[in-house]
């Protein structure tokens, strides 16, 4: 078999879309591989993702951001652990570049976690307290 023939693997992680605590309560409370994650997300802000995801009625808060985050390596832990994953690659368009710059170590977790909910912010405060026309 030549290079040019083997299989190669990659993982995606993948943009951001809306979602809430509904949708990612329950996996990051039941997930043993999200409850890691969670906690080190916790440790590096300081405060109780869970607890402000829950309270958060923004699609696209901080919390559900940090959150969206720790679900993405939560999955790819999974995945390297319990299915043997070891990609060739790793790709994140839009959001997804926080988890694969995490996933590769350019950055190490909890930095992007902390870099991840000040960028919430910063966007949060531009779009509140700047940009009022159009949205």
């Amino acid at each position: 078999m030549t290079a040019s023939e083997q299989t190669k693997t990659a993982i995606v992680f993948p943009g951001m879309g809306p979602s809430g605590f509904s949708e990612v309560g329950r996996f990051l409370t039941l997930d043993p591989f999200a409850r890691k994650r969670l906690a080190e997300a916790d440790d590096a802000l300081g405060y109780s993702v869970f607890d402000r995801l829950r309270t958060s009625e923004d699609d696209y808060s901080e919390a559900t951001q940090v959150a969206f985050l720790v679900n993405s390596m939560a999955s790819a832990d999974r995945a390297e652990q319990e299915h043997g994953l070891v990609p060739d690659l790793c790709v994140g368009p839009s959001f997804g570049q926080k988890a694969a710059a995490a996933y590769v170590r350019s950055l190490p977790f909890p930095e992007v976690v902390r870099l991840t909910a000040e960028l919430a912010r910063c966007e949060h405060a531009y779009f509140t307290e700047e940009y009022q026309d159009a949205v």
